[in-house]
């Protein structure tokens, strides 16, 4: 057991957005976030990350726009976002929160420079 999506939306104040909760632990092969956007909150139109994306409406409502056309979500509704492409959401008047669950990524490792030699 991870989390209770239902609790921790519950537990949100009506202008929580973005991730609420996300899965922690160095050696999983998956990202799991959940979120949230306020009611009539908007996550404009970009580009999807390099790899596949499931979401899963857990709370309230909302308009999904991609490249095949908007649509609308609700509770329940599991989505499948393909890979690198264009998406957006738009919140409906309760808000909207939805788990996203993607292989993991590697996070941007800065390291420095090497030393020169003498």
């Amino acid at each position: 057991m991870l989390v209770n999506a239902a609790e921790v939306f519950a537990e949100c104040s009506a202008e929580a957005t973005g991730a609420q909760w996300s899965i922690a632990g160095e050696t999983r092969q998956l990202d799991v976030n959940l979120v949230r956007l306020p009611a009539d909150g908007v996550i404009e139109m970009h580009e999807g990350p390099d790899v596949d994306v499931l979401w899963l409406v857990v709370d309230g409502s909302g308009t999904l726009f991609a490249d095949d056309g908007p649509r609308t979500v609700r509770g329940g509704d599991l989505i499948w976002l393909p890979r690198a492409r264009r998406r957006g959401i738009s919140a409906g008047s309760r808000g909207v929160g939805y788990v996203t669950v993607h292989q993991r990524r590697q996070s941007l490792q800065l390291a420095a420079p090497p030393r020169a030699r003498e």
